[in-house]
């Protein structure tokens, strides 16, 4: 069998009854050095036997159970303090129940795929505190940013843990709350972090950037942060020159919260009641996510001041929709005014009448038909990008 472990060779390969296999391997080296005083020896003192987990074979975790023949030698210096020592290599260190290729296939997955230590850990088979532990390790070994070309700079916030409370060591009646919140800056290009910093105030960023070289400051040339006034107030101070750039999800979150909250108002003055499916504007309400799902395939083409002028062009799609859907709601209502005796039915059964006539007028033309004409070409102007409806 073909385990492909360096410095290891498999000594023997075993079905079990549960349809998986072990894999028992030991190393390749004749000698090894004592870690006190250096001489090699090659005096077997005893062997043991320990479980390893590896990385998985076939994305199967269970499959394969490896078992490292782990040998203990006897150091030949006699003038040594260290009697006796367990040997260890790249792959395997001293007390590592994990292999070095593991560790890094799982820091991977968390640092550059930007997936859950807990989904990470469920896959490979380990707990979640050795992953958080792999996470933090590699945290605390970050390359020095200044020696790093960064012309794309990410900033962003991330909470780490729930909220806690401590006593005031200045007065033990009194609790202080403390919010675990810390700022990640990244260079986007290389998906690379440059560094970690604890807050998520414009105290925190600006620290993190006066930090920094001159040099280093001025190559910067676009910063990617969510809509945090006090990340622009520090960005602003320490980068002045750089540009400014809002990430798409937050940016197309913050126009559908306004568009929601202006439909559910006139519903409310215009109708006095909630909005329900027959409202065109009701059936608009989507839009403006669907235009940012439909464009998002472009937004992961382009750079980040694109993507905010497509979002941005999503924005006046969904707005000038939403307008057309009101003043749709505004003629149904004057037509249903200038019927007979409309206004002498009781208001349960004009809201049921106004719900038929709507529905009625609005039969012969669906809502897909109707974004399919308003996401007709046309040409880009401005900084929106979009469709006249």
């Amino acid at each position: 069998m073909l385990f492909d472990l360096p410095g290891y060779r498999v000594v023997s390969a075993v079905d079990m009854l549960d349809g998986g296999r072990e894999v028992v391997i030991a190393a390749t080296s004749v000698e090894e050095g004592c870690p006190s005083c250096g001489v090699l020896s090659n005096r077997v003192h005893s062997r043991s036997r320990q479980r390893l987990r590896d990385v998985p074979i076939a994305g199967r975790v269970d499959d394969v159970q490896v078992v490292l023949v782990k040998r203990r030698f006897a150091c030949v210096e006699r003038l040594c303090v260290r009697r006796t020592f367990v040997e260890v290599s790249e792959e395997v260190p001293l007390r590592a129940r994990v292999t070095t290729r593991l560790r890094a296939a799982v820091l991977d997955a968390v640092v550059r795929a930007g997936r859950a230590v807990v989904e990470v850990a469920g896959e490979h088979g380990l707990s979640w505190r050795t992953v958080q532990a792999t996470v933090t390790a590699a945290a605390l070994l970050l390359t020095d940013p200044d020696t790093v070309v960064v012309r794309r700079l990410g900033v962003d916030e991330h909470r780490y843990r729930s909220v806690r409370w401590f006593r005031d060591p200045a007065d033990s009646t009194r609790w202080r709350r403390f919010e675990p919140w810390m700022t990640t800056f990244v260079d986007l290009d290389t998906g690379q972090v440059l560094g970690v910093v604890d807050g998520r105030d414009s105290a925190a960023v600006t620290a993190w950037l006066e930090a920094r070289t001159v040099a280093w400051r001025d190559q910067v040339e676009v910063v990617a942060i969510d809509p945090s006034a006090a990340f622009r107030k520090a960005i602003r101070e320490q980068l002045p020159h750089a540009a400014v750039s809002v990430d798409a999800f937050h940016l197309v979150k913050l126009a559908n919260d306004m568009v929601t909250h202006v439909r559910q108002r006139l519903s409310q003055q215009r109708k006095s009641r909630r909005g329900r499916l027959v409202d065109p504007s009701w059936a608009d309400r989507r839009l403006l996510p669907s235009a940012a799902t439909a464009t998002s395939a472009t937004t992961a083409l382009v750079s980040s001041m694109s993507a905010f002028r497509v979002a941005a062009g999503a924005v006046e799609l969904a707005s000038a929709s939403f307008g057309n859907a009101l003043r749709a709601d505004a003629r149904i209502d004057a037509d249903l005014a200038e019927e007979p005796h409309f206004s002498a039915v009781p208001p349960d059964a004009r809201h049921e009448r106004l719900d038929q006539h709507t529905a009625s007028r609005r039969s012969t033309k669906s809502l897909q038909s109707r974004i399919g004409f308003r996401a007709e070409p046309r040409t880009m102007t401005g900084t929106g990008v979009g469709s006249r409806p």
